[in-house]
């Protein structure tokens, strides 16, 4: 007798009931697989991502900058997309070499990708792409010359392991940016151990040739029996890699590895179960998992066998055959392995499970989205696919509550629960939500469309919302979620431009906009020289203009302008009525900066020239920790009035330099994984010390060019948002004024709310001012979500009356006032505080 079987579905509000009719595991997936339509896949073409691609184009030069011909370009992409870079990658996509321009092109598929360069004598170099949404046609590569990562691999006696491979695991290539800091691509799993590997002598040691003189490694140890000792780390970064390049000293420990011994069975009889894949997922932190482990395979009797793992938890994940539905599924395992020694026993219970079928459709034309991703997760396991042509998806699921939710580009569904029962096909509707959009016209000064013109958000704060242009209607749309761009309360723009006929528009843009239409007007035309302090202009000097949002700025243009032979520079087609502000820099020189108003009377405004200073000073030192111990491999970072941009990372005995630096007062900060310090230099200094986890702000006395305040009265308070009050008369008090937007100034203002108390019993009443300019609702934002246990004032707006806050150039700076308010004492160190508070006493 045919038995119907009943079944439900849980929905976040929706109860569904179906029939599956029993048969064999094998034909119940041929029927239910055949529900999932999928469209064949052209030849190179794997799904509906790569039929979306973007160019990747660009040059490859040598050090110098000249182009190199004879370079083998190539063009990777992870395995499924997968992240973290100890994935594999999948077969070579596309290879080019280049001739005597240095000219490669690729066209590449919206998932994360990697470009690779390599020619013989010079060490390789690569790029990282992660949802590419644009062209990006200007790439510059750069091949160094080759260094190498040299040291020895020992035991835990400390003696030497001879015949041990080694190799890098991952490697962050570091590459410079206009504004003097660094991004980074990743290069990891085969090419990585292609590019970068070595066997060690019998004395242990190792030579790892051809490594680029700009970049930071991992590495692996591969031999029997042992495993590297890895290190303690929080997260991996290029902070906390092992090795720099050209380190000759590097020193890895393997130790005795341990094991997991275990069987697959099935869960409901028992049974053994052969041919299941098994792998490996570390839980711990910090962890890209060393080399590359192929999956352990169960044998005829079930038993599986994972050899050389390092101590540590693990979780097991099993999986059966290569079907888009597997026969088997079985939730994941917990082991810890002791060191050197194996974990016995572990069982791995395998089922059948049941299926959910989910049908994904769009919300408002509740039409089936092909190519949707499907996850359902569960605590102990995690599935995934994707919706055919018909937009159905099939899953194979151990029984359980799953949380369920689809996706698609920025398209996302609100989240569904199921329920999944062994033996029967649970089926689940999930509606996609579109992401919201935007659409519009825009038109020029006499209200004709305007076909073909680009649109942009600003501030983007790097995430590109693709290419949007009108139609030949002069129509746009595009997909708008702020949320995923920028903190809430800032204020976007859209902008529009004819650079052409010099015609420009910027409206803003709220989170509920769906309508919104643009009308050009004239465009504002800002123009301006950089020279150098004789006057003489600086041909080929950066200069980037800002579009100012409250009171963060954004890069206005993808790419800084030059100046010509003449020093000249001119920016066209910018929107009137908004806030603007322009650097300058060059090399060999320091930096610029003013703001940019506009004029009334004219739309073309002439800027002030740009003085650049020449930097030809030096300035050097360490980096130490809490105990005084150099800290290798840390970032350091200088700023300050008229100085370039820069960072550099220390050596292995924490020394760190500049070689470039203009005369006066340079602002320095490092970090690593735990710690922060900065400290206050002055350009020729060698012997500059920066200690980790101690606030140096004002070790060295910083210093102001407004005249002093200090024997007169403090200014009224009133004008800067401080009411009597917040300052009682006939009582000590001190004031503190900072810039929220500058990490020094946050870490400040939190460590006096740490000592606040203690100061409140010395009689002090304390006191914060945000000096520089900033919004009221920047300034709300920034308090609401800061604890501070002081009443803290504003400045407004720059004006006579608060020159004196505003016109400080280091920030933090402490004003110390007596009880009579008169000025103290100012630019004093917090450690200070005691003695000028005694001082006031007598």
């Amino acid at each position: 007798m045919n038995m119907l079987q009943p079944f439900t579905v849980l929905t976040g509000a929706t109860l569904a009931l179906g029939l599956l009719t029993p048969a064999s595991p094998a034909q119940t997936v041929q029927r239910l697989t055949r529900i999932v339509q999928r469209a064949p896949a052209t030849e190179g073409q794997t799904g509906a991502a790569e039929a979306k691609t973007c160019r990747v184009a660009g040059t490859i030069v040598d050090a110098d900058g000249k182009p190199l011909a004879g370079v083998v370009v190539e063009c990777f992409r992870y395995a499924d997309g997968q992240w973290p870079p100890s994935a594999a990658y999948t077969e070579v996509k596309q290879r080019v070499t280049t001739e005597a321009n240095g000219a490669f092109e690729f066209k590449v598929s919206p998932v994360t990708t990697v470009v690779l360069a390599r020619k013989p004598g010079l060490a390789p170099a690569w790029m990282q792409y992660w949802n590419l949404t644009k062209d990006s046609t200007d790439e510059r590569l750069v091949l160094t010359p080759p260094t190498t990562l040299a040291g020895m691999v020992a035991d835990e006696a400390d003696k030497p392991v001879a015949d041990a491979e080694v190799s890098v695991s991952v490697s962050y290539l570091e590459k410079p940016m206009e504004n003097g800091r660094m991004s980074f691509g990743y290069l990891s799993g085969k090419s990585a151990r292609e590019c970068f590997s070595a066997r060690t002598g019998a004395d242990g040691k190792f030579v790892i040739q051809g490594f680029p003189t700009n970049a930071t490694a991992d590495l692996a140890v591969s031999k029997p029996g042992r495993v590297l000792r890895e290190p303690q780390r929080d997260y991996v970064s290029p902070d906390t890699m092992r090795c720099r390049s050209g380190q000759q000293d590097i020193k890895l420990v393997v130790e005795p590895a341990g094991g997991i011994e275990g069987k697959v069975v099935a869960q409901e009889t028992g049974q053994p179960l052969t041919g299941m894949q098994l792998r490996l997922r570390p839980t711990g932190p910090g962890y890209f998992g060393g080399r590359k482990r192929e999956p352990s395979q169960s044998g005829a009797d079930g038993a599986f066998r994972i050899a050389d793992l390092a101590a540590g938890t693990y979780q097991v994940h099993a999986t059966f055959g290569t079907n888009l539905v597997p026969e088997w599924v079985a939730e994941w395992v917990s082991v810890t392995v002791e060191l050197g020694q194996t974990a016995k026993d572990v069982k791995v219970s395998a089922t059948r499970g049941g299926f959910l079928e989910v049908m994904v459709l769009g919300k408002d034309d509740r039409k089936p989205v092909e190519n949707a991703g499907i996850n359902a997760s569960k605590e102990g396991y995690y599935g995934n696919t994707t919706s055919g042509t018909n937009g159905i998806a099939l899953l194979r699921l151990p029984p359980g509550e799953y949380h369920v939710a689809a996706t698609q580009e920025k398209a996302r569904s609100e989240g569904s629960t199921a329920t999944v029962v062994s033996g029967r096909t649970n089926r689940l509707e999930i509606e996609l939500n579109p992401p919201p959009r935007i659409t519009g016209v825009v038109r020029d000064p006499s209200g004709a469309v305007v076909p073909g013109l680009q649109l942009s958000v600003s501030p983007n704060w790097g995430h590109n919302t693709g290419e949007v242009k009108t139609d030949a209607q002069g129509r746009y749309e595009m997909s708008w979620a702020p949320q995923q761009i920028g903190p809430s309360g800032t204020t976007f723009y859209l902008i529009a431009r004819d650079v052409a006929h010099n015609l420009a528009a910027a409206q803003d843009i709220e989170e509920g906009t769906k309508t919104l239409d643009l009308k050009l007007e004239s465009g504002l035309v800002v123009a301006g020289r950089v020279e150098d302090v004789n006057g003489k202009p600086l041909s080929n000097a950066t200069v980037q203009v800002f579009l100012w949002s409250g009171n963060s700025g954004s890069q206005f243009e993808d790419k800084p302008i030059r100046t010509d032979a003449r020093g000249r520079f001119e920016m066209t087609a910018m929107p009137p009525g908004r806030k603007y502000s322009m650097d300058a820099t060059a090399k060999g020189y320091g930096s610029a900066n003013q703001s940019i108003q506009e004029n009334a009377d004219t739309n073309r405004i002439e800027l002030e020239p740009c003085v650049l200073r020449v930097a030809d000073r030096k300035l050097a030192g360490e980096v130490v920790d809490a105990e005084d111990k150099p800290a290798a491999r840390v970032n350091v970072y200088m700023y300050g009035q008229g100085q370039p941009q820069g960072s550099v990372r220390t050596d292995e005995k924490g020394r760190f330099k500049f070689d470039a630096v203009c005369q006066g007062t340079i602002q320095l900060s490092a970090n690593s994984q735990r710690s922060y310090g900065n400290a206050r230099a002055e350009a020729g200094d060698t012997n500059v010390v920066i200690r980790l986890g101690v606030n140096q702000s004002f070790s060295s006395r910083p210093v102001s060019k407004r005249p002093s305040l200090k024997g007169k009265p403090l200014p009224d308070l009133a004008a800067v948002e401080l009411g009597s009050e917040a300052a009682p008369a006939g009582k000590p008090l001190l004031l503190c004024l900072f810039d929220l937007e500058q990490r020094p100034s946050r870490r400040f203002v939190k460590q006096l709310t740490e000592q606040y108390d203690d100061l409140r019993e010395k009689g002090l009443t304390v006191l914060g001012l945000q000096a520089a300019v900033t919004t009221a609702a920047s300034f709300r934002e920034w308090k609401d979500a800061n604890l501070v246990a002081f009443p803290v004032g504003r400045v407004a707006e720059k004006a006579d009356k608060t020159k004196w806050a505003s016109d400080v150039e280091s920030l933090p700076w402490l004003i110390l006032v007596d009880a009579e308010r008169r000025v103290a004492a100012e630019g004093s160190a917090l450690d200070e505080l005691d003695a000028k508070l005694k001082a006031l006493t007598k």
